[in-house]
């Protein structure tokens, strides 16, 4: 496969290949860094351009083999790959991951662990070596060798490569099993329950047999085992066996039948029987159960009421915790949710007073720092103007206290100097989201559409990074400052990268390039050749750590054109902008098109199936959902029937796509005709918030960069 992408990247590849050898004094063998090249290894001679045909052939018959694997044709793909490992040593070990999979799929494991052990022996700087050596230790444990198994998983882990990590370790915990440390195996496979897919159902399957063998022989007392089982059925949603371990506890008067007590409670809670769970957490409590056991019960059971818009039970509830276990985890969520109860009832005092407490009590806790803040809102909603403009302007240059500083001073009627602030804070921050409100604000922007910087104001135009029509990867001798110094690890990784995406491998291609930035550290060399082969979630990550770093003038890599063509057609089909469109998918996702969240959302936009078969009209399999087309267009669709509800809102749309409509009608009740920038930090999830917030700043991004967009921009609230 020689095409235009083919001969961008093969001039490269020799290029990195012919730098290696200079620095060296003698060639390199692809597969072990650092070691002399074997002498049937083909070296690239002459001009880069001159060794291109050759390489492009030897790659083509790699990319036939995986074309014939990923269609189905098993015996095929495995004896190309088979002479890949010969004819094309640049990519072996991928060519012996490969083969090895192939072999187990036509029932050959003796030829599997051939495979598996020779890229475990020679390419130890494999991105597959994790995964060889975790499926070579599964052959192992079917071969009834459960130490060699053990080795291999041990070998997996230490690898370090975290896709791989949760198997090897259910791996592990078996060949433990097997070899008689049962107390190993089930603390491993204990913390692995509950998970999903597979992975879950096996974790399930080996922690039921382990506890089958008793609490002795896993090194538990009766009692521990009881608990530790319930708790690992209640996670698997397996509630009657939950509870029938729970059981003897329940009928004991020692002190773990509190703790069988709150794991009831949960199991309720669980199964959406309220009133059960309330009645459960008070026999928790009155059980006097250990301090953090009873901490846990009484935030639970004021949550419920919280959530049931029973205020007062829920205060009860939380002032208890905070007043007899300050010293607990949980003593600074249930402070922080009384403040949020006494503002909700509009006793501003006592919220200001509730939301300054936690910072002076818990200066270390994630909370802090957003109740400062709250505490000076507070006063605002009270009112106090002054004392609101005295409390944000304590903060410092935060952007939300320097916005609500000015805000503060125009209610004081303060006009001129409120102007002055909002334009600093536009000057400063252009593209945050309180951007938007200053522009919306008379006399310091565009009026109540609240529009974007002109696109090109801010930094110049930099070039889109599409899908389509990316710039072309810059080669070594192309960076600026020269050729990066590259170590032989990172060239090892690159070689691998840059011919993968030669052949149109862009997922095999981005964990090269992730194994080069690993070795390497962060550089703006590998952020083209992110983008090129689509690795839009890397090529954000590095663009935030290069931005945290003081990097200047990479905002196309920061917020990417991602899909472009298949978020372009969703935009046509909805009326939506597109650009909208990316700022929801960059914070749903990260632009993962396999992301997937613990709540079961999936895809770019981040769907429920329940959602997506709504919008679709039917249900989706699995796969559908990690088409980036019918995601994007599905999403789409889903945010134009909010906005449609919301009469074009933008902000009471984005927060009902994150917290649902119930949510947002309930807010919309409480205080929805206050003005639109105080509805968003009314937001009664902080999630939520958040959400909102960094979506439009996303969004707002996107038009300076790339805007502005032919459709009209939805109205902001």
């Amino acid at each position: 496969m020689v095409n235009a992408r083919t001969m961008r990247w093969l001039p490269h590849v020799l290029v990195v290949v012919a730098i290696t050898e200079s620095c060296t004094g003698h060639l390199r063998n692809p597969s072990h860094p650092g070691t002399a090249q074997d002498a049937s290894t083909p070296a690239p001679r002459g001009s880069a351009g001159a060794g291109a045909g050759a390489l492009g052939a030897r790659a083509a018959g790699f990319r036939a083999a995986f074309n014939a694997m990923q269609a189905g044709r098993t015996a095929e793909a495995r004896s190309g790959f088979e002479e890949s490992i010969s004819s094309l040593p640049e990519l072996a070990d991928h060519s012996l991951y490969h083969a090895g999979q192939l072999a187990l799929r036509m029932g050959d494991p003796a030829g599997a662990s051939r495979d598996f052990d020779r890229l475990l022996d020679e390419h130890a700087a494999s991105v597959w070596f994790a995964a060889a050596a975790v499926e070579r230790g599964r052959i192992a444990l079917a071969g009834g060798d459960a130490a060699q198994a053990a080795d291999l998983f041990h070998r997996a882990l230490d690898a370090g490569d975290p896709r791989f990590t949760p198997d090897a370790r259910l791996g592990l915990a078996e060949a433990l099993a097997i070899q008689g440390d049962a107390a190993q195996a089930y603390q491993i496979v204990d913390e692995l329950r509950g998970s999903g897919g597979d992975l879950g159902a096996e974790a399930r399957r080996l922690g039921d047999q382990l506890e089958e063998r008793g609490a002795a022989e896993l090194g538990l007392t009766p009692s521990e085992l009881a608990l530790r089982s319930a708790r690992a059925r209640l996670r698997e949603r397996r509630f009657s066996e939950a509870e029938s371990a729970l059981a003897p506890l329940l009928e004991s008067s020692g002190p773990e039948r509190g703790d069988a007590l709150l794991t009831l409670a949960r199991i309720r809670r669980a199964e959406g029987d309220g009133d059960a769970a309330r009645r459960f957490y008070a026999e928790t409590i009155a059980a006097n159960p250990a301090p953090e056991t009873a901490a846990n019960a009484l935030l639970e059971r004021a949550q419920i009421a919280w959530n049931r818009d029973d205020d007062a039970a829920a205060e009860v509830d939380f002032a208890a915790l905070v007043e007899r276990f300050p010293g607990q985890a949980k003593a600074p969520e249930a402070l922080y949710a009384l403040g949020r109860i006494a503002e909700a009832s509009q006793r501003y005092g006592d919220a200001a007073r509730l939301y300054a407490e936690l910072p002076e009590r818990y200066p270390q806790d994630r909370l802090a720092a957003d109740c400062a803040w709250r505490a000076a809102f507070a006063r605002y909603l009270d009112g106090q103007y002054a004392a609101a403009e005295q409390a944000f302007s304590a903060l410092g240059a935060r952007d939300d206290a320097v916005y609500w500083r000015a805000r503060s001073l125009e209610r004081a009627g303060d006009g001129e100097q409120a102007r002055e602030v909002l334009a600093e804070l536009r000057s400063r921050s252009p593209r945050s989201y309180y951007a938007w409100w200053v522009d919306a604000q008379p006399d310091t922007g565009e009026g109540a559409q609240a529009a974007a910087p002109h696109p090109g104001e801010l930094h110049g135009e930099p070039p889109p990074v599409t899908e389509g029509d990316a710039a072309s990867p810059l080669a070594v001798e192309q960076l600026p400052g020269g050729a990066p110094a590259l170590t032989a690890s990172a060239s090892y990784h690159w070689t691998r990268a840059a011919i993968l995406a030669a052949i149109a491998l862009d997922d095999d291609s981005a964990r090269e390039f992730a194994a080069v930035e690993a070795a390497s550290g962060p550089g703006d060399f590998l952020l083209p050749a992110y983008a090129e082969v689509h690795a839009y979630p890397q090529l954000v990550r590095l663009a935030r750590r290069l931005t945290d770093s003081g990097m200047s003038g990479i905002e196309q890599y920061l917020y990417p054109r991602a899909y472009w063509t298949e978020f372009a057609h969703a935009g046509a089909q909805t009326d939506l902008d597109p650009l909208l469109l990316l700022a929801l998918a960059r914070q749903e996702s990260l632009f993962d098109r396999e992301a997937r969240s613990s709540a079961g959302a999936r895809g770019l936009m981040q769907l429920m199936p329940a959602t997506a078969a709504g919008v679709a009209g039917q249900p989706l399999d699995e796969a559908a959902f990690s088409n980036p087309d019918l995601n994007a267009g599905l999403g789409a669709r889903h945010l134009q029937s909010l906005l449609g509800r919301y009469s074009g809102r933008l902000i009471p749309s984005v927060a009902a796509y994150n917290a649902g409509a119930d949510a947002v009608g309930k807010w919309e009740g409480r205080f929805g005709g206050v003005p639109g920038d105080e509805f968003v930090e009314r937001i009664s999830f902080r999630e939520t918030r958040a959400y909102v917030k960094t979506v439009l700043a996303n969004y707002r991004a996107y038009l300076t960069i790339y805007g502005p967009s032919p459709a009209a921009p939805p109205r902001l609230y």
